[in-house]
């Protein structure tokens, strides 16, 4: 929360630089716009266009141009880059970058240790990831082999009701999914 209310201070401060130097470079040069810091404009200021030379005589030298001096280091805005929108996001709304899951800490230990133990935590996690992949693989095919088993005590009937209800309980999780 403090963080915030400094980012909002920072960000008042700074508005207020900016409007201080734009106010000074429309009403012109002033002592407090001289004392206020300067923002520095990550491109230099492009020169003046030189005066519309007027048409006299050819006989007639022209007139030079009044030289005006240069203010020594006047206060220039400098605009916040935009921040960079991908196409797609612009077109069809927020890109979605994958999330990548390091790892997750047992329940309760999030509040308890600390960014190098969290770490650590995950190195471990990544550590055994593949055996249990394997083990769940194996699992799965266990599963699979004790329903053919269980297929053989049931008579057809029974198969064919139990087959039923499993394709209704299939219709109802779909329809329950295409609701979300």
């Amino acid at each position: 929360m403090r963080s915030r209310s400094v980012l909002i201070f920072a960000s008042f401060f700074v508005f207020a630089l900016i409007s201080i130097s734009v106010q000074a470079q429309t009403a012109g040069e002033t002592p407090a716009a001289q004392s206020a810091p300067t923002v520095q404009a990550e491109t230099p200021a492009p020169a003046p266009a030189p005066a519309p030379v007027e048409k006299t005589d050819a006989a007639a030298p022209a007139p030079a141009p009044a030289a005006k001096p240069a203010p020594e280091s006047a206060p220039t805005p400098t605009a916040l880059p935009a921040p960079e929108v991908p196409a797609a996001e612009s077109a069809a709304g927020p890109v979605r970058r994958p999330i990548v899951r390091r790892g997750m800490l047992p329940l309760g230990y999030r509040d308890f240790v600390t960014n190098d133990q969290r770490e650590q935590i995950y190195e471990i996690q990544k550590k055994y990831r593949p055996r249990m992949e394997e083990l769940e693989k194996e699992m799965a095919a266990l599963r699979a082999e004790m329903m053919q088993e269980i297929q053989t005590v049931l008579t057809p009937e029974q198969r064919q009701k139990i087959e039923a209800r499993e394709n209704e309980i299939r219709a109802r999780r779909g329809l329950r999914n295409q609701g979300k």
